[in-house]
């Protein structure tokens, strides 16, 4: 008896939902969409580069050209699974809310009275191809290997593009321990580095692309909690009716 009294005097609800969402997002875009600063200008040529024809150096001889800028839609260095510059989005959401309601009387009043809590969570991580700096341009930076007479990054061959040159130099010296940071190289080890040619479609190697490429990824959560309590009902009777009167709190 009890208990049926009790289950009059409020109700208890609570809901729950999750969905989950794949998405991609393909196009052609131009360096600046995928390179950062620093990279997004167009690289720069030099006449002695091994990948020119010929005909491309007699015409910059001709001008009195060292070299030329290139600017291109990198389609063929970024691609990935269709073929084009592919982003791809995953996003998840869940959430949770309980709460109770319900009313009650003192005297002749009725009140009724209602209070909650719920959680709701979004997250996103996006996937996309980009370049690693430093060996976009020790890819491009090329010659003649003269222990194979075969195109090559000069890092793999000329001892003053090693890579172990460019240690991070932070300060004075110390009386210990120097002021160098040593270690690996992003840039990797002399023979690692693939040389990159950029000059027509589809003209990067396969060992180019693995060579510079990397994938982005990005991530994001978004989180909302959201308590709340409300109270109304009848105050006094008057003239023209009943006034009532309400209250309430909400903290998110």
């Amino acid at each position: 008896m009890m208990l049926e009294k009790m289950q009059d005097l409020f109700d208890v609800f609570q809901n729950r939902f999750f969905s989950f969402d794949y998405g991609n997002q393909s196009g052609y875009p131009y360096s600046t969409y995928a390179f950062g600063p620093g990279q997004d200008f167009p690289p720069f040529i030099g006449i002695d580069n091994p990948y020119l024809t010929q005909g491309s150096r007699d015409i910059m001889s001709q001008y009195g050209l060292t070299g030329v800028y290139v600017s291109k839609s990198h389609v063929d260095l970024l691609e990935k699974g269709d073929g084009g510059y592919t982003i791809e989005n995953n996003n998840s959401v869940s959430f949770y809310a309980v709460g109770l309601e319900g009313e009650f009387d003192i005297g002749d009043n009725n009140y009724q009275y209602a209070m909650g809590y719920s959680i709701g969570n979004t997250f996103i991580y996006s996937d996309a191809p980009g370049v690693i700096g430093a060996r976009y341009a020790a890819a491009l930076d090329v010659g003649i290997n003269p222990n194979t007479g075969a195109i090559d990054c000069k890092m793999n061959y000329d001892p003053d593009y090693s890579p172990a040159l460019y240690d991070y130099v932070y300060g004075p010296a110390g009386p210990i321990t120097g002021n160098t940071l040593y270690g690996p190289s992003l840039l990797g080890n002399p023979g690692d580095c693939a040389p990159l040619n950029i000059m027509g479609r589809g003209a990067p190697s396969q060992a180019a692309r693995e060579y510079i490429g990397t994938n982005l990824r990005s991530n994001a959560q978004i989180e909302q909690e959201l308590t709340y309590a409300t109270l109304a009902g009848d105050i006094f009777e008057a003239p023209a009716g009943t006034v009532k009167a309400a209250v309430g709190l909400k903290v998110e």
